[in-house]
C-alpha cells in the first residue's frame, strides 16, 4: 500500500511539471490612447508652416511584443458623442490636413507617435482662426493584436489663436486714456510703454510703435489738430527675441522742449507680422500732457479770495461781482458745476468786458453744508484750464477760511502714529449719518487714544498757509457717532513766525484763557436726555471758540487735555471770521442744500 501511494504522488508530480501556467493570468499586448474623450490643443500660429501634431499611442500588456496599429477618423465616434453630450460639433475636413495612419510599436517599446500636418496657410485662408475638432480611433493591423477598447478613441479640438500684443502695464497709467500734468515740471519723465505678446515667441518678432492720425480713429477731429509734435521720444521699433515676450520701451518727456498747452501724444503698438494681432482695446495709448497754466492769465479779484477759491458767507449774494481778469485770454470759454456735476441753481456766471462776474441768487441756510461750484476756465487757443471754487458758506459759519492751503506741521507725541490721517480735521467733510463715518482709512473723524494732561497736553500746529484771510473764531466738530470722545479743555495760541519745523516757533501768543472748556457735559447732553449717539444731521453742532478780535497769524496751536469719555476725537475744525463772536453752539436748522 505504502509502494502504491508513492508512486502516484510521483505520476502527479510528474505530470504538473509538463505545465507552466505562470502566464495564464497575464493580459495580452494591447494599444490605447493615453488621453481620449476630448483633448484639448492650443496653437498660437506665428507663421505660415504645417503644424505637425503627434497622436500617440501607448503599448500595455505583459508580453511586450510588437504591436502593428492603425489610426484612423472615426466620424461615428464624433456623432456619438455628440449626442451623448449635448454638443454639435463638426468634424474638419480632412483637405486641411494629413495623418500617417499605420505605426509599428517595436517589441520592447511601449509608445509610438503618429504624425497629424495641419495645414496652417490653407486652414487660415478658408476658414480663419477658431475650434476645429478631429475624431480619430486606434486599429489593429493583425489578429493576435488587441486594442484597449475604452481608451481607443479621442476628438482632437485644436484652438488656432493668433498671438496677441499689448501693452503691458495698468490702464491709466501705461495704456489708454493716461493724464500728465507738467506745468511745474523742471526734469524729464517716463512712462513704460513696453510691449507684451501673449505667448513666448517662436520666432524674432518686430514690434512697432507709432500713429496714423489719417487711418486711426482712436482720436477725433478736434484732438487730431492738438497733437503734441516736440519734447518727447521712444523708440518707433523694438525687436521681441525668440522664446521672449516682451520689448521694452520708454516714452520720454522732456517739458523743456514743449510749448505751453494741452497737448495729446497717441501710440499704438503693432507688428510686422500678419500672423500677430494687437488687442484694439489695449495696444495703445493716448497721452494728454499739461505745459504752463493760465495763471499768469489769471488774476483774481475781489474781498473774498483765498487762494483759488472765492469764500463767501451764507447770506452774502452778490450781483454780478467781479472774481477774475480774464483779459489776457483772447478766446475764452467757461462752465460752471457743482460737486455732482450739474449746473448750480444758486450761482450764474457771466463774462463782460474782460471781468469774469458771479451772481448769487440765494442766502445759504444750512447749518451742516456749505454750496460749492466750481468755474472752470478753457484757452480756446491752448486748451489749458483754469478752476475757480466758489464756496458759500453755512449759517452762522461766517466767512471760514479755505482749507485747501491748510496743513499740519506740528504736533506732540501724544499724536504719534496719526500722522497720516490728520487731513480728515481740514477735508471738508464730515457726515450726516453713521452710514457715511466708514471704517478703517476711510473713516470721517480722527481719534487719540492718549488724553494727555495739563503739563503735558495733547497738541497739534496748523500752517494756515501764505497770508491767510482775517479770522476771528474757530469750530470744532467732534465725533458725530459719539460725541463723548471730545475733550474738557483746550488752549489757543497763534503765531506768525517763519519756521521750517513747528519746534522752531518759541514766539506763542496766548489766545483767550490758559484753560477754557472745550466742551462742556451740558453741551454733550443737549439731545436725547444726555444720549451722546449719532449727532448726524438736525442734532449736529459746531462748538465755536472766540478769539476776541480779528486777526491775521498764520500758525495756530491746540493744546487739549483730559475727556469726556477715553479719547479726543474729532470731524472737522473750521477758522472763520464770523460777524458776531460765539462761545456757544451753532445750532442746527431743517433746511439742506
Amino acid at each position: 500500500m505504502k509502494k502504491y501511494i508513492s508512486f502516484l504522488f510521483a505520476a502527479l508530480l510528474l505530470g504538473t511539471s509538463c505545465t507552466d501556467t505562470r502566464t495564464d493570468y497575464m493580459m495580452g499586448d494591447t494599444a490605447y490612447f493615453p488621453k481620449s474623450d476630448l483633448q484639448k490643443e492650443t496653437l498660437y500660429v506665428m507663421n505660415a508652416n504645417d503644424y505637425v501634431y503627434n497622436v500617440w499611442i501607448h503599448k500595455a500588456g505583459y508580453y511586450q511584443n510588437r504591436f502593428a496599429g492603425r489610426v484612423e477618423l472615426d466620424y461615428n465616434y464624433l456623432v456619438q458623442y455628440n449626442t451623448e453630450n449635448g454638443t454639435d460639433y463638426e468634424m474638419l475636413d480632412e483637405k486641411y490636413y494629413s495623418l500617417e495612419r499605420d505605426f509599428v510599436i517595436e517589441a520592447g517599446a511601449d509608445e509610438a507617435a503618429v504624425p497629424l500636418s495641419l495645414k496652417i496657410e490653407q486652414l487660415l485662408q478658408d476658414k480663419g482662426y477658431g475650434i476645429y475638432y478631429i475624431p480619430l480611433s486606434v486599429n489593429n493591423r493583425t489578429p493576435e493584436e488587441d486594442v484597449y477598447v475604452d481608451k481607443s478613441h479621442f476628438i482632437l479640438l485644436l484652438d488656432i489663436r493668433k498671438p496677441v500684443l499689448v501693452i503691458d502695464g495698468a490702464a491709466g497709467e501705461q495704456r489708454g486714456e493716461v493724464f500728465m500734468d507738467l506745468s511745474k515740471a523742471t526734469t524729464e519723465r517716463q512712462i513704460d510703454i513696453t510691449a507684451k505678446l501673449d505667448i513666448n515667441t517662436t520666432e524674432e518678432l518686430v514690434v512697432t510703435y507709432g500713429y496714423d492720425k489719417e487711418a486711426d480713429n482712436l482720436l477725433t477731429e478736434e484732438e487730431k489738430s492738438h497733437l503734441l509734435t516736440a519734447g518727447f521720444e521712444y523708440a518707433q521699433s523694438v525687436k521681441i527675441p525668440v522664446g521672449e515676450k516682451y520689448a521694452e520701451n520708454y516714452l520720454t518727456l522732456k517739458p523743456s522742449e514743449m510749448q505751453d498747452g494741452k497737448w495729446i501724444l497717441p501710440v499704438r503698438v503693432g507688428t510686422t507680422n500678419d500672423k500677430v494681432g494687437s488687442d484694439a482695446e489695449e495696444n495703445w495709448i493716448k497721452l494728454t500732457v499739461v505745459k504752463g497754466s493760465l495763471d499768469s492769465k489769471v488774476e483774481l479779484e475781489g474781498t473774498y479770495v483765498q487762494g483759488s477759491d472765492i469764500i463767501l458767507s451764507s447770506d452774502n449774494t452778490p450781483s454780478r461781482e467781479v472774481i477774475a481778469d480774464v483779459s489776457q485770454i483772447s478766446d475764452l470759454s467757461y462752465s460752471v458745476a457743482d460737486k455732482y456735476g450739474d449746473e448750480p441753481t444758486w450761482l450764474q456766471v457771466n463774462e463782460a468786458s474782460g471781468k469774469l462776474q458771479i451772481t448769487v441768487s440765494s442766502a445759504n441756510t444750512s447749518t451742516w453744508k456749505e454750496r460749492v461750484a466750481t468755474i472752470t476756465l478753457v484757452d480756446n487757443e491752448t486748451w489749458l484750464e483754469k478752476e475757480i471754487v466758489v464756496r458759500q458758506g453755512m449759517k452762522g459759519y461766517g466767512i471760514t477760511l479755505n482749507k485747501s492751503l491748510w496743513s499740519v506741521v506740528g504736533y506732540s507725541e501724544h499724536v504719534s502714529g496719526k500722522e497720516s490721517v490728520l487731513g480728515r480735521l481740514f477735508d471738508n467733510f464730515w457726515p450726516t449719518s453713521k452710514a457715511e463715518v466708514g471704517s478703517g482709512s476711510t473713516l470721517s473723524y480722527i481719534e487719540i487714544s492718549d488724553k494727555g494732561s495739563e503739563e503735558n497736553p495733547v497738541q497739534i500746529v496748523f500752517d494756515l498757509g501764505e497770508n491767510p484771510h482775517e479770522y476771528n473764531s474757530i469750530g470744532l466738530i467732534p465725533r458725530l457717532q459719539w460725541v463723548g470722545n471730545s475733550p474738557k479743555y483746550l488752549k489757543i495760541e497763534v503765531s506768525d513766525e517763519v519756521l521750517t519745523r513747528s519746534e522752531d516757533i518759541t514766539n506763542w501768543i496766548l489766545v483767550g484763557s490758559a484753560k477754557r472748556d472745550a466742551f462742556t457735559k451740558t453741551e454733550l447732553d443737549a439731545h436725547d436726555g444726555g444720549n451722546w449717539n449719532d449727532w448726524y444731521a438736525d442734532k449736529q453742532f459746531v462748538k465755536w471758540h472766540d478769539l476776541g478780535e480779528n486777526m491775521h497769524h498764520r500758525y495756530i496751536r491746540f493744546s487739549m487735555w483730559d475727556s469726556w469719555y477715553s479719547t479726543h476725537c474729532f470731524d472737522e475744525i473750521f477758522v472763520s471770521k464770523k460777524s458776531v463772536s460765539y462761545t456757544h453752539l451753532t445750532l442746527p436748522t431743517n433746511s439742506l442744500v
